[in-house]
């Protein structure tokens, strides 16, 4: 016994099909996707049911009187900050063979984007960070010989953050250092001869 062909639905039936699927469709938008969405309730079921909440952002405690500069969570995808953001661009003119240190201060979190170069040959850099209140507690980032670096810092603790840097070179070079975030500016350390 062979199965019977199958039949195609009349016109009037396609057409009811087709709108009893928009009439599903509209009710599904209406009652569920608006006010989950969108935040949105025409019929009232979204209250009902509990969907509104879920339009509603997650409300965020924030301490007011936080001496942390970033109020987020460390390891966060975002960030706020209490400094405002800056950019500097420093030329630091350097003798033969003679040495500088370049910081800024950061609070724990503080957030620092910086590209230094120097005008022809290369220097000895230290790139480390220091609590002010405890010098012997000090952090190296990275040391090399190079004729520029890039990169980031996220402070891992509040104190003073910067680059030693010594001429490798027998004549005079000057050093560019670019630095985008949240810190504050300090006097460079004279050179030493």
């Amino acid at each position: 016994m062979s199965p019977a062909p199958l039949q195609m639905p009349s016109r009037k039936g396609l057409l009811i099909r087709l709108g009893a699927s928009f009439a599903v469709a509209a009710v599904i938008v209406f009652c569920a996707v608006l006010p989950a969405e969108f935040h949105r309730d025409p019929t009232g079921v979204g209250k009902l049911t509990g969907l509104m909440a879920l339009s509603q952002p997650a409300p965020v405690d924030t301490p007011a009187d936080s001496k942390l500069a970033a109020v987020t969570a460390a390891g966060a995808p975002a960030r706020s900050y209490r400094l405002p953001f800056r950019s500097d661009e420093v030329k630091i003119p350097m003798k033969p063979d003679g040495e500088l240190e370049y910081k800024v201060k950061m609070q724990t979190g503080g957030t620092l984007v910086y590209s230094w170069a120097a005008d022809h040959g290369t220097v000895y850099y230290d790139f480390h960070g220091e609590k002010p209140d405890d010098p012997d507690h000090a952090q190296s980032y990275g040391t090399g010989v190079s004729a520029a670096g890039n990169g980031s810092l996220i402070a891992p603790f509040a104190g003073i953050h910067g680059w030693f840097l010594q001429n490798q070179e027998g004549t005079p070079i000057v050093v560019t250092l670019k630095m985008s975030g949240f810190y504050e500016l300090r006097e460079p350390q004279s050179e030493q001869e």
